[in-house]
């Protein structure tokens, strides 16, 4: 049984080398898991789609935990690795608040699949694995937070910046859910428009540029 859809699979993201059995069983995990849900796949579907005995998958994984696990520390990792580049060096908030959306919308909407799965299937993880997850979930909404926090430093009016932080992180990891490559707008045209209509929700006095 092969999965035959690509709509928004990782790119560049895996277990193993690209091409390799171990990156082959990474992607098929990741179209199964988006199509069926974590809990509607077993080991068997993945095995089938790489065409591998289900004995055979663990010389390449520890579990089904594991490769759930792993898919949503990659789209973790990911998007932090992209907002840190984004605001390297960007000293005023406003900019840093648009880079920092920019790159979110950015890379959930090229890595939609990787983002459906984190953002709903958290609680199918054991304890400790989603610990870890929610850790680096905090660092993200950390980020964001002292950008709006600086903001405020500056006179900004954020009544409450907790609330607009999540409110921005909201609108700006949605694009995945909604976003198509065939659509009117390039992913870089809906940064954009994004940014110019709700970055002003965070109440910074400056227009976006």
């Amino acid at each position: 049984m092969a999965v035959r859809t690509n709509r928004g699979r990782s790119k560049g993201k895996a277990r193993g080398p690209v091409g390799s059995t171990s990156d082959a069983i990474y992607r098929a995990a990741e179209d199964l898991f988006f199509e069926r849900g974590y809990g509607g796949t077993t080991l068997r579907d993945v095995a089938d789609a790489v065409d591998l005995q289900v004995g055979s998958l663990y010389n390449h994984i520890e579990s089904k935990e594991a490769l759930l696990f792993a898919i949503m520390k990659s789209s973790l990792d990911g998007v932090l690795s992209a907002v840190d580049a984004a605001v390297d060096g960007v000293e005023e908030p406003l900019l840093r608040l648009e880079a920092f959306m920019k790159a979110t919308i950015g890379y959930y909407g090229t890595h939609m699949r990787e983002s459906f799965i984190g953002s709903t299937e958290l609680r199918s993880l054991p304890t400790v694995s989603r610990r870890k997850i929610q850790k680096l979930r905090d660092a993200y909404e950390d980020r964001l937070i002292r950008i709006l926090e600086d903001a405020v430093a500056q006179g900004a009016d954020i009544p409450h910046v907790t609330m607009a932080a999540y409110a921005l992180i909201a609108i700006s990891s949605h694009v995945a859910s909604w976003y198509h490559e065939d659509g009117p707008l390039s992913l870089d045209e809906v940064a954009d428009q994004l940014v110019r209509t709700y970055a002003p929700l965070a109440a910074l006095r400056a227009p976006i540029r």
